[in-house]
């Protein structure tokens, strides 16, 4: 980071790991730890971007919702922590999956990521009302998509 900021180089945002949080990948974080170690690293952003306009945003937690792991993680995290609450959406599951042709000709099996949002946005809402809600990857399946298949999904 002191690199970055040595040669001026813009930078949006950091978001801290990447699917540490309830479920996903196989490594995990506890809530309460994962914001103790976020709010770390906005002391860190804070004190190498003094310059509040030009300061990149804090993001996190960066993986798959989970209602206890979220609330919990949002409970801890002091007001002005974190600007954007990312998580991740790929609720076609594996690309190799026989069935993905199927799964996106179905609205219903496609409208019920819908509650995912509602839920994140709830939270966000009653915990970190200063965040913003946001998708920090999204891809409909996983692994690199299915063949015979490309996914375009818009928000």
């Amino acid at each position: 980071m002191k690199y970055t900021v040595s040669k001026g180089y813009n930078i949006d945002s950091y978001e801290f790991g990447n699917e540490l949080c309830s479920e996903g990948v196989s490594a995990r974080i506890d809530s309460v730890q994962y914001a103790k170690d976020i709010t770390k690293l906005r002391h860190i952003v804070n004190s190498l971007y003094p310059n509040a306009t030009t300061r990149p945003k804090v993001l996190g937690p960066a993986g798959f919702y989970g209602k206890e792991w979220f609330d919990s993680f949002l409970q801890h995290v002091g007001p002005g922590v974190i600007d954007g609450v990312t998580h991740h959406i790929y609720n076609l599951g594996a690309g190799v999956d026989k069935d993905l042709i199927s799964k996106v000709q179905d609205p219903y099996f496609l409208s019920k990521i819908a509650q995912t949002f509602k839920d994140v946005s709830t939270a966000v809402k009653e915990f970190t009302p200063w965040a913003g809600a946001w998708v920090g990857e999204s891809g409909g399946t996983y692994n690199s998509g299915g063949k015979d298949l490309s996914l375009y999904i818009f928000f």
